[in-house]
C-alpha cells in the first residue's frame, strides 16, 4: 500500500536510487525520545557537508525540523505498547535533491486521513504532520509487505525557498 501526499505531486513516490550518490548514511536504533538529539546531530552534519546546505542554515532548520517532527510521530504513535521498537533513518543525496527515509515496524498510519490541509483545523498536539507537509516537497509513505512503515520526504538541494505554497 503507498499513500502520497496529493500535494507532492508526484515527487515522493520510491523508485530506484541509481541518481543518488554512494550509499547512504543510516541509522538505527530504539524508537525513544532519547534518540532523537543523536539523529539530530547525524543530519544536521550530513547537511552541511552537502554544498546547497552549507551556507543556507534556514533551509537546514527546515529539514531537520521536518525529520524531528516524523520521528516523534513515530516515537509517541507507533509503538503505543511497546516503546523503545525498532527504528531506522536512511539519508540519500542526489543530483540537485535528497531524500530522507524512516522505517518502523509500528502500526499502520494513514498519511491522508492524519491531517488536515488548514492550519486552522489543525488539533493541538496534531502540528507536526501538518508542518512536514508544508515543509517537504515530497512525502510518501508505503506499508511493506513484511510489517514496515515507511516514510520518504525529498527536497530539492537550496538556493530558492523550500516552503512549499498553500
Amino acid at each position: 500500500m503507498v499513500e502520497e501526499d496529493p500535494r507532492s505531486k508526484g515527487q515522493g513516490v520510491p523508485g530506484p536510487r541509481s541518481t543518488f550518490r554512494g550509499s547512504p548514511v543510516t541509522w538505527s536504533g530504539q524508537a525513544l525520545l532519547s534518540s532523537l538529539s543523536e539523529v539530530a546531530h547525524l543530519l544536521e552534519a550530513w547537511l552541511r557537508g552537502i554544498e546547497g546546505y552549507r551556507t543556507f542554515t534556514r533551509e537546514q532548520y527546515l529539514v531537520q525540523l521536518a525529520v524531528v517532527e516524523a520521528l516523534t510521530n513515530i516515537i509517541r504513535h507507533a509503538y503505543p505498547d511497546r516503546p523503545g521498537g525498532e527504528i531506522s533513518v536512511r539519508l540519500y543525496e542526489g543530483k540537485g535533491s535528497i531524500e530522507i527515509e524512516i522505517e518502523d515496524r509500528g502500526i499502520p498510519f494513514d498519511l491522508r486521513g492524519s491531517c488536515p490541509a488548514d492550519a486552522e483545523a489543525v488539533e493541538e498536539g496534531g502540528y507536526g504532520l501538518f508542518l512536514i507537509r508544508k515543509i517537504a516537497k515530497g512525502l510518501c509513505y508505503t506499508r511493506k509487505e513484511d510489517g514496515r512503515n515507511c516514510l520518504l520526504m525529498s527536497w530539492d538541494i537550496p538556493g530558492g525557498s523550500m516552503m512549499k505554497e498553500g
